[in-house]
C-alpha cells in the first residue's frame, strides 16, 4: 500500500497539466485577413467616377493595408464576401457578393488588412465575382505604396 501511494504521488507530480495543451493564439504566425470595411453604393453615376484601382500600403514589416476602389457590385449586396487564400507564393483575394441581384450597378470601396505575411516575393491576385481582375508581383516586407488601374 505504501509503494501504492508513492506510485500515485509520483504520477501526479509528472503528469501534463492542462495549460501544456493550451495553443497561445496571440502568438499565430498564420497569414490573417482583417478589418473588412465596405464603403457602401458610392453612387449611380459611373461615368463621374474615377478608374477601379487597388492600392496596397505598407503597415508594418509583415503587414499591408489594401484598397479596391470603385469596384461595381450590384446596388442590392450589403457586404461582399471577402476571402483569403495563400499558397507558396501566391497571395490570393476572392470578392464576391451574395445578395439578392437588383437590375442596377454601383461602385465600392472594399479596404481589408493582411497580417502576419512571411518575406518574399509574391504575385497577389485578385479574383471578383471567380474572374481574375489584376496579377501584381510584390515582395514583403513592402518598401512603398503600390498602385494600379485596372
Amino acid at each position: 500500500m505504501k509503494y501504492l501511494n508513492l506510485l500515485t504521488i509520483v504520477l501526479l507530480l509528472f503528469a501534463c497539466s492542462e495549460e501544456d495543451n493550451i495553443k497561445d493564439l496571440s502568438k499565430s504566425t498564420d497569414i490573417k485577413l482583417k478589418e473588412v470595411i465596405f464603403s457602401g453604393c458610392k453612387g449611380n453615376n459611373v461615368n463621374s467616377l474615377s478608374s477601379e484601382s487597388i492600392l496596397i500600403i505598407p503597415t508594418s514589416e509583415n503587414s499591408i493595408k489594401v484598397t479596391h476602389q470603385n469596384v461595381m457590385f450590384n446596388c442590392c449586396i450589403e457586404n461582399p464576401n471577402v476571402k483569403l487564400d495563400k499558397s507558396k507564393n501566391e497571395i490570393v483575394i476572392k470578392e464576391s457578393s451574395t445578395n439578392p441581384v437588383c437590375n442596377c450597378i454601383c461602385p465600392y470601396d472594399i479596404e481589408f488588412s493582411i497580417e502576419n505575411i512571411e518575406p518574399g516575393s509574391y504575385d497577389f491576385i485578385v479574383y471578383y465575382e471567380n474572374l481574375q481582375k489584376i496579377k501584381l508581383s510584390i515582395s514583403i516586407p513592402l518598401e512603398e505604396d503600390v498602385q494600379a488601374e485596372l
